[in-house]
């Protein structure tokens, strides 16, 4: 680490005229300062840390697979397959998640990174541990990496590794971008072929009623949409044939745009011979101010859990959008309001559904079934997001193998990944009163997942 900055320094012939009580502030700001940068220093040695316990653990839990197979359900005695060390792999993956409550995916590129910097960086470990540069500089070293042969990686590293102590994250990811093109073996198409396949949608739900929905796209096709949505919402801002000045901002405008142009809402026809109301002055989005015909394309195919006197508008009580959490009221009773049909669940004591089916029949009512939907919000296993909708209803004691009930206290959602982990690895689960579930990792570690909302039962 670098010798710390100490104070101001004047000159001789000026000292007779600085102020001692601004000296001492500078000084005091200096030293604050500095302790700013000695506690970076000490993350990045942590971070340095961690890659290397990461690390160790990863090729501890390799030797396990590669001399046994996986999983409570196989012979010990049986020789390690493709399969099996497979799921061991995803069994260590989860359980560097649960310990530090991240997604799997988190985890999984947490390991990947460690393992990049362990053996292929050793030079960016020891400057991450020195406080020369951040860990967030060393990630982005480290994902440049792949792809790349181990002559190529040594030189983008040599080559890097002085702009890392330089430069911003932003600056220098850009410019290990282009010092990496310089360096592959395979042109930018073949790759882009590849990348190309990774492309997708995800959701971030933010606060205040609010989500960031993103797309991984190629970089042309980003750009131009980017283009486009800009271009319509700049031509939204001149003033309409009545004089009616727009005002919105242009981030604004571009956010309506994008939402119009997906959702179609109203069906008009927009200023680039697209529909949508391209020249909607207002928006409701998130107020529940918007006309009826805004939510049009938003029936409750998802469930939107409205408490009843929310409904009759004699509550503030707010709605549940399911993959989301609270919305407003208002928004709340007017998607409410497109409903086909209603069932009655939370808000209602009397649900008239049967929450217990026993051993009569293995597959879940559609009632109780939805009754679990709501009560788990999602995937039951620690620190995974993904929406209930899209999860398989397991049975937490087997139905087949050890006599389990088709009760609502022996059920719970799981996605397809942590579904199979829970039969096919040592990670195991038990159903606890009131919904929680008290997972048990193949390390003996126990953690408890709570429902999304506690149901009357």
């Amino acid at each position: 680490m670098g010798e710390m900055r100490t104070g101001v320094a004047f000159a001789a012939n000026d000292s007779v005229h600085v102020d001692s009580g601004f000296a001492a502030a500078a000084n005091a700001l200096g030293s604050l300062v500095d302790e700013v940068v000695e506690a970076e220093f000490v993350i990045g040695l942590a971070m340095a840390r961690r890659a290397k316990a990461i690390e160790r653990a990863s090729k501890y839990s390799d030797g396990i697979a590669a001399s046994t197979p996986a999983g409570r359900s196989t012979s010990t005695s049986a020789q390690s397959t493709p399969a099996s060390r497979d799921m061991a792999r995803r069994s260590f993956v989860a359980e560097i998640a649960a310990a530090l409550r991240i997604p799997d995916r988190t985890a999984d590129r947490l390991i990947q990174t460690s393992h990049t910097l362990v053996s292929a960086l050793p030079s960016t470990l020891t400057a991450l541990g020195d406080g020369r540069l951040s860990y967030r500089h060393a990630q982005i070293l480290a994902d440049n990496t792949y792809s790349l042969d181990p002559t190529s990686v040594r030189e983008l590293e040599s080559r890097m590794l002085g702009v890392a102590e330089k430069k911003t994250p932003s600056q220098f990811e850009r410019s290990v971008r282009r010092t990496r093109e310089r360096l592959h073996p395979e042109t930018m198409i073949e790759r882009q072929v590849l990348a190309d396949s990774e492309r997708a949608v995800e959701l971030m739900p933010e606060r205040d009623g609010m989500i960031f929905i993103g797309g991984h796209v190629s970089s042309v096709l980003g750009v131009a949409i980017d283009e486009r949505l800009t271009a319509i919402a700049r031509s939204l801002q001149q003033k309409d044939v009545l004089g009616t000045v727009e005002t919105r901002t242009l981030t604004q405008l571009k956010a309506d745009v994008f939402t119009d142009l997906l959702l179609d809402v109203d069906g008009q026809q927009g200023l680039d011979g697209q529909t949508g109301p391209l020249v909607r002055r207002e928006t409701g989005a998130g107020r529940g101010a918007g006309p009826m015909s805004r939510y049009r394309s938003i029936r409750p195919k998802v469930l939107v859990t409205v408490p009843v006197s929310t409904v009759l508008g004699l509550g503030k009580a707010p709605g549940e959008l399911e993959g989301y959490g609270p919305i407003d009221p208002q928004t709340a009773r007017e998607i409410a309001s497109l409903a086909k049909s209603w069932q009655r669940l939370v808000t209602d004591p009397v649900t008239g559904i049967v929450l217990r089916m026993g051993r009569k029949r293995y597959r879940i009512p559609k009632d109780l079934r939805i009754w679990l939907r709501v009560r788990d919000g999602t995937c039951r296993f620690p620190g995974c997001s993904r929406s209930a909708v899209r999860c398989d209803l397991d049975h937490t004691v087997d139905w087949f193998a050890r006599d389990g009930r088709s009760d609502h206290d022996n059920l719970a959602h799981l996605c397809r990944g942590h579904h199979s982990l829970k039969h096919a690895s040592d990670w195991s689960v038990d159903q606890l009163p009131g919904g929680i579930l008290r997972w048990t990792s193949p390390a003996g570690i126990r953690y408890e997942t709570d429902p999304e909302l506690e149901l009357a039962s």
